[in-house]
């Protein structure tokens, strides 16, 4: 099990993606979020809500509002944390860097396209993407976001395609 704690900015959005082996659950600490998973309703999860996406399924989410997020991401069986640790750098300092200057070149896309497939990862599609955007991408019908909202209580720490949101996990900030 993979447990990651992810810093996200406003608008923060990882490419749309899926995870061959790992089902995720994404606990919000602070702020609101929006996840996309499926041919399923998007779920808004304000802190201390919990939702959920199966291994297999496309997903993706956005932080709302105007202010930053802190998110648990949970992975089982958990190759998450080495695809992290493979994809980032020391941080600077404990804060979340500045937005890159530009896209990401093609040769850093295919970097990333070919890491992310090593740790069992499909990129979908770039940052903004959403499930169903392309009919080839919405892998589920059945099976989606689940989300308990009983309470109100960053690890992704990169995006992989280099786009202009960065966040945090641990001590490491991306390198793609």
């Amino acid at each position: 099990m993979s447990i990651v704690e992810i810093s996200c900015p406003p608008g923060d959005m990882p490419p749309l993606h899926l995870h061959r082996a790992d089902d995720e659950a994404w606990v919000v600490l602070e702020g609101e979020v929006s996840f996309f998973a499926g041919s399923n309703e998007p779920v808004r999860v304000s802190a201390g809500g919990v939702a959920f996406g199966p291994k297999g399924v496309a997903h993706t989410y956005r932080v709302e509002g105007d202010g930053p997020a802190r998110i648990l991401a949970i992975c089982t069986p958990g190759d998450f944390e080495a695809f992290l640790i493979a994809a980032s750098q020391p941080a600077d300092r404990a804060e979340l860097p500045p937005p890159p200057l530009g896209p990401p070149t093609e040769a850093e896309v295919a970097a990333a396209t070919a890491l992310t497939a090593e740790h069992g990862i499909e990129l979908l599609g770039p940052p903004g993407a959403l499930p169903g955007d392309d009919p080839l991408t919405d892998t589920s019908s059945a099976v989606g976001v689940y989300i308990n909202e009983a309470g109100d209580p960053a690890i992704s720490p990169l995006s992989v395609e280099g786009t202009q949101t960065r966040r945090e996990a641990r001590n490491f900030t991306p390198s793609l």
